[in-house]
């Protein structure tokens, strides 16, 4: 459906001296005249129905073919006048010199260039590097030149619309023919309405062949994956269900690939020889992958994900270049920058994993400060207790029942030097602590709760144990299919609430398990803490002492000197003045579970690409000095795992006012009188995962 620019760019071209055809492909009978006043310069030759671009190019080619004797040159030129003469000319001049090769007019994209042409052939060129490895800038010129040595080439290649010209440029190089660029003015007539290119049908031929393959991979992933989640829930062994499921999806793989998406006629066995190699190199690499992302702490299936993604675009390249390769040999050479683009990616990718997950960096080695004076005011009301904390004590051979002696120990404390707002937060959370006439401790008692909560003791060692600073009661629950651990703590002053460093040291993957880290602090009773060291934002403020100072945007669990908590935004405050406020402990994991005793998360909530039902860490806090540790199973025959919905209704229902979620899945770990007393899953087995830092009494 061509206008009158199609008789100026046909007069302009004839008095350059052209051998001029024109193909009307399908136009409608109103575009006659234009076609009639053009054929003063050239030859017509019609379709009776829009046959589309690539049959239109291939009816002129043939009918030169059959007309012109050799040597020619051929150049293609679109009717809408936006190929001026001068390039026109240039272009094919160009040819002639180079009777070998495919010449292409290419549009710089300069000046005022419609967003969907310049993003359509950015997209083309980077598909065509991709799936070729050969560099051509302007891959949807329609400024084409080159001698008649082509033309029988060219009439064999299939399309038969806009992915004509595409084909033409992926295969032609298989064939050993050169592609040469000419630089030419870049004009778009308003926003290109002559042309009729479908974005969508037009580029889905064009991406034929990287579509195919991407679909290909994406159902065999799907068989992979799927048979992987299976065969791994009933063996309860990653290796042995990321080898069955790769075995059977990589038969697949292979018919697919062979059959629909490259069309190879290469000799099966062959084929299946070299596919076969592939797969067992693939398959180290994954199995490798694999197991470094799990025992960097990611969740299996989260870990598969990332493997197989870091492996596509090298398997796409092998099978594209060596197993299923068409033409010259030679070609393949094209594809070794390719090839080595894939492996800098994977080693990339690993660098990366290994650098977020695994590689340490120490930034402070002996991270043991304490700052006690934070506690100055308390010296006073705590001079009757037993003296400074001696976590030895736990090791006692009688633990004796809960009980406080000092009932100032933890009121004193609300007069501590915090602001104003702080003290009426504080006075109004002491509220549910009283005192008995014999000093001892009166509060709501976890495992008498009326929520309805089923517990069952399974532990076999104390469940109590007890000082003159510290009471802690250990209470396994049944609920929502999962095992639930509840150590309820009562504490004298928060001062013998404390933190951890593994191995001592605040760095960056610098890792040990919870309970070695609990062994090397004496530490009675300690759960996993917020897996710092993997984040480079939020705050880390331990034992009064700020580690990090960055904030990340996102909620702080603040535990005050006077034994309450809080969540506050690090937004809000800078962590040198939460530390002034009274802030004894602040972790940024979260999110908040319970706030001003109502549940903060519903059922969609959930941290990050965590599943919904995972094992869990958290801790909440009922009155002043009255903490509850939580771990929950999960991932396991016997328990489920818990949503952060039912973990924060769990611990609403244990009467909590404020409660946070800690690190969680593998990391969540309790550790109480000498033992591990959860069931910590990693990597698909009963066994801890390594922290950064612990929370302990």
């Amino acid at each position: 459906m061509p206008d009158e620019k199609l008789i100026d760019v046909s007069k302009g071209l004839y008095q350059e001296g052209f051998e001029i055809v024109i193909v009307n492909d399908g136009s409608p009978e109103t575009f006659s005249k234009v076609f009639s006043d053009a054929s003063r310069y050239a030859r017509i030759l019609v379709h009776n129905e829009n046959k589309g671009k690539g049959e239109a190019l291939k009816t002129g080619l043939a009918y030169i073919h059959n007309t012109y004797d050799a040597p020619y040159t051929v150049v293609n030129a679109d009717a809408d006048g936006q190929h001026k003469l001068e390039d026109i000319i240039n272009v094919i001049s160009v040819a002639e010199a180079n009777r070998s090769c495919l010449v292409l007019g290419s549009r710089k994209m300069e000046g005022k260039v419609p967003f969907k042409s310049r993003a359509g052939n950015a997209i083309t060129r980077f598909v065509y590097r991709l799936t070729t490895g050969n560099i051509v800038f302007d891959t949807q010129t329609g400024l084409r030149a080159y001698s008649d040595k082509l033309v029988p080439k060219l009439l064999q290649i299939s399309g038969s619309r806009y992915e004509y010209e595409m084909n033409m440029l992926m295969e032609l190089p298989k064939q050993g023919i050169e592609i040469k660029e000419e630089w030419i003015n870049t004009v778009y007539i308003g926003k290109n309405e002559s042309s009729h290119f479908d974005p969508v049908k037009d580029s889905i031929k064009i991406y034929k062949e990287i579509l195919c393959f991407c679909a290909s991979s994406l159902i065999s992933f799907l068989v992979d994956y799927g048979l992987f989640c299976l065969i791994s829930a009933v063996s309860g062994s990653l290796i042995v269900a990321n080898i069955l499921a790769r075995i059977i999806s990589g038969t697949l793989n292979f018919s697919l690939n062979r059959k629909v998406v490259f069309k190879s006629q290469k000799d099966v066995a062959t084929s299946a020889i070299k596919y076969s190699a592939l797969v067992v190199a693939i398959l180290i690499l994954n199995t490798f992958i694999l197991e470094l992302l799990t025992g960097m702490g990611l969740a299996a299936y989260v870990a598969k994900i990332i493997t197989e993604l870091a492996l596509f675009v090298l398997s796409y390249f092998i099978q594209h270049s060596f197993i299923f390769k068409k033409g010259r040999q030679d070609h393949m050479k094209k594809h070794l920058w390719a090839i080595c683009s894939a492996f800098v990616l994977v080693a990339f990718t690993t660098y990366i994993s290994l650098d977020t997950f695994v590689i340490s960096k120490s930034y402070n080695s002996n991270a043991t400060e304490i700052n006690t004076s934070m506690f100055a005011d308390q010296t006073d009301s705590t001079t009757s207790l037993t003296g400074s904390i001696d976590n030895t004590q736990s090791e006692s051979t009688e633990p004796k029942v809960a009980k406080a002696t000092d009932s100032t120990a933890s009121n004193s404390s609300s007069d501590s030097g915090l602001s104003e707002s702080h003290k009426s937060r504080s006075s109004r959370k002491h509220s549910k602590t009283s005192m008995s006439e014999d000093g001892s401790v009166t509060s709501s008692e976890t495992t008498e709760s009326t929520s309805g909560i089923n517990a069952s003791e399974s532990y076999s060692g104390e469940n109590t144990v007890s000082s003159d600073n510290y009471s802690i009661t250990l209470t396994e629950y049944y609920q929502n299919d999962t095992k639930i651990y509840v150590a309820d703590v009562t504490l004298s002053s928060a001062q013998y609430l404390k933190t951890a460093f593994a191995n001592d040291t605040y760095g960056k993957n610098v890792t040990a398990t919870t309970s070695t880290i609990a062994e090397n602090n004496n530490a009675v009773l300690a759960i996993n803490g917020d897996y710092y060291g993997v984040q480079e934002n939020g705050y880390v403020i331990r034992n009064g002492i700020v580690y990090r100072d960055s904030a990340s945007g996102s909620d702080v669990l603040c535990i005050y000197t006077d034994g309450t908590m809080e969540v506050v935004n690090d937004t809000e405050y800078s962590a040198e003045e939460l530390v002034s406020m009274g802030v004894w402990q602040a972790f940024s994991f979260g999110p908040a579970l319970v706030e001003d005793n109502s549940v903060t998360v519903d059922e969609n909530t959930e941290v990050a690409k965590a599943k919904a039902s995972n094992p869990r860490t958290a801790i909440g806090v009922i009155d002043a000095n009255h903490f509850v540790f939580v771990v929950s199973d999960g991932r396991t025959s016997e328990s489920e795992g818990l949503s952060l919905y039912e973990l924060a209704t769990f611990m609403k229902e244990l009467g909590v006012e404020t409660a946070y979620n800690l690190d969680g899945g593998g990391s969540s770990t309790m550790y109480f009188n000498g033992y591990v007393v959860n069931n910590p899953t990693t990597g698909g087995s009963i066994k801890e995962r390594s922290v950064s830092d612990i929370v302990y009494i």
